[in-house]
């Protein structure tokens, strides 16, 4: 895996394109190469694998006009989506992607070329928001057998489950 400039913002778009109906639309990825883990197993090994690539999310304009950033998983290219036991390559490009295209509603559409991309402005800032800490840091305080906690900051994100 390339792990170089792990704490580096990544932040891209390009265009993809189908190749059964030539429907293109841009996608975007905050993650440059697709992450390994220990929780999948591959159908080749039937679990005799240690590591399995984690799919792919990619987020895209064209599936929703208030949402334009909506997000959708992507599928792994052929003889890339098994384990190490399985494949001779172990590194994934988000570009090697397979996105499904909504109006031929086939698993068709490649990397066509990189673009800016007119939401890459709304997506560096959602890259940026989604690297904060999920939760504003809690202390709790116990006296005369209460007990209460403290919400530093503003409380965005914080979940009360």
């Amino acid at each position: 895996m390339n792990n170089t400039n792990q704490n580096k913002l990544y932040c891209k778009a390009a265009i993809f394109t189908c190749n059964s109906c030539q429907y293109s639309t841009t996608i975007y990825s905050d993650t440059e190469w697709l992450a390994v883990t220990e929780n999948l197993f591959c159908d080749k090994c039937k679990g005799a694998c240690d590591r399995n690539y984690d799919t792919g999310v990619i987020y895209r304009d064209d599936l929703d006009e208030e949402c334009p950033l909506h997000g959708q998983f992507a599928n792994l290219p052929a003889g890339k989506h098994h384990c190490d036991h399985c494949v001779a390559s172990t590194q994934t490009h988000w570009t090697e992607l397979i996105v499904h295209c909504h109006e031929c509603n086939k698993d068709t559409m490649l990397f066509t070329a990189y673009t800016i991309g007119k939401n890459i402005l709304e997506f560096y800032e959602q890259c940026i928001d989604q690297r904060k800490p999920e939760h504003p840091p809690m202390m709790w305080i116990g006296k005369e057998g209460n007990e209460f906690f403290i919400i530093s900051g503003t409380g965005a994100g914080f979940s009360a489950t």
